[in-house]
């Protein structure tokens, strides 16, 4: 998940969740799935190049306890002071058949297994051996929903 303006996650959360209504996501929204904050992927590799341990394998980035894309929607209607949303499965023939114009969407459909059966990252290892944890999910979506209110306050038009 990413707090900032970028696409990701953490930030199509973070819009629909301030537009309300309902929320349609890919695959099945009570599938437990692991999300990383992107400040924790900029992190780890910072921490563990600078260190001989971390040599002659490889080490997953930090990563917060599962949710599942329901309770994480439900999360950012919370920091965003909002009602929950409707949580909506967008059906995967209609991904194919925007894949059919769509390159970006063609190209989607083929990791959507990671949101049909549990996705997990065990980052245990990596924070016993370097002591480095993930950034808390609370603040990480309170930081996306804050950077989406900024946005949104930006792209209104300027009253001259």
């Amino acid at each position: 998940m990413n707090a900032g303006d970028k696409p990701g996650a953490a930030g199509a959360n973070a819009a629909a969740t301030e537009a309300g209504g309902s929320v349609s996501v890919i695959g099945h929204p009570d599938v437990a799935h692991s999300w990383t904050a992107v400040d924790d992927v900029a992190t780890a590799p910072a921490t563990l190049g600078t260190d001989e341990r971390s040599w002659g394998r490889a080490w997953p980035v930090p990563t917060p306890a599962l949710l599942t894309r329901r309770q994480l929607i439900d999360r950012f209607c919370e920091a965003a002071g909002r009602d929950g949303v409707k949580v909506k499965r967008l059906p995967r023939v209609a991904l194919r058949l925007v894949g059919l114009a769509s390159p970006t969407v063609r190209e989607l459909l083929e990791v959507t297994y990671q949101f049909e059966e549990p996705f997990v990252v065990d980052s245990s290892a990596v924070t016993a051996a370097f002591g480095i944890e993930p950034a808390p999910i609370t603040e990480t979506i309170a930081r996306a929903v804050e950077s989406r209110r900024d946005q949104s306050r930006s792209e209104q038009p300027s009253r001259s």
